[in-house]
């Protein structure tokens, strides 16, 4: 196996989890430990969301309506079967593991909803204040990524990943500029009751990146900002 070529493995998966699950914001530190174990085995993440898709559609099949997937650990099974026959289609060699990635990739990724997502993030920055530069470099961040949609190869994943990300950085500065001290207060206050179960189960720098994660989520929401992640391109 090569390396895994995306740019943030766990957020990726934490994303996806969540969004089949409707419901939460983060997920749990044993569920982290279960992703650093995929990423041990060098699983790819493309296998690991086939994985949480088949579990997902087995679990509507079988379980009460009423029921709920609580845990990324019930999808472990499945994602280690998705696993294994990936081994088996790429076992031939190094060269056409790689192939076979690329072209999986590539036949998955959606250009229209880039653009579209993208170019209705600056409709709504261009409603704020002191917004055109921001804006003006997303646009220049959107050529650049089309371009290189146009002719893919095994790393535009992470490439993409790593210009989504940017942007989002760009995006949650932006936006805190636009909010007051009090507002800023009261959001972060909001986070830390929401987050207060974990402050001491998990180690203090894991518990301040999930406040800063969650903070900075619920204040795109405030401005009617989502989110984009690598996944939602493959789907």
């Amino acid at each position: 196996m090569g390396k895994i070529n995306y740019f943030n493995y766990f957020t990726e998966i934490e994303n996806y989890f969540l969004k089949k699950r409707k419901k939460g914001t983060i997920i749990s530190p044993l569920d982290w430990a279960l992703i650093e174990t995929w990423k041990e085995m060098k699983i790819p993440l493309h296998v690991v969301i086939r994985g949480i898709e088949k579990a997902f559609e087995n679990f509507e099949k079988k379980e009460k309506k009423f029921s709920r997937i609580n845990s990324l650990y019930y999808c472990n099974q499945s994602v280690l079967e998705e696993f294994e026959k990936y081994i088996l289609s790429t076992q031939d060699s190094p060269q056409q593991n790689d192939q076979v990635q690329n072209t999986e990739i590539t036949e998955e990724i959606k250009k229209e909803k880039l653009t579209n997502f993208l170019n209705e993030l600056i409709d709504k920055l261009s409603k704020t204040k002191n917004s055109q530069e921001l804006c003006l470099r997303i646009r220049k961040r959107l050529e650049t990524i089309s371009k290189e949609m146009e002719t893919p190869d095994i790393e535009i994943i992470e490439r993409i990943g790593r210009n989504l990300k940017e942007i989002d950085d760009l995006v949650v500065e932006h936006l805190k500029r636009l909010i007051s001290e009090s507002e800023n207060r009261e959001l972060k206050k909001e986070v830390k009751k929401e987050l207060r179960k974990y402050k001491g189960e998990i180690p203090q720098k894991m518990y301040s990146n999930l406040v800063e994660k969650v903070f900075k989520r619920k204040l795109k929401e405030k401005f009617g900002i989502g989110e984009l992640s690598v996944l939602d391109l493959m789907q």
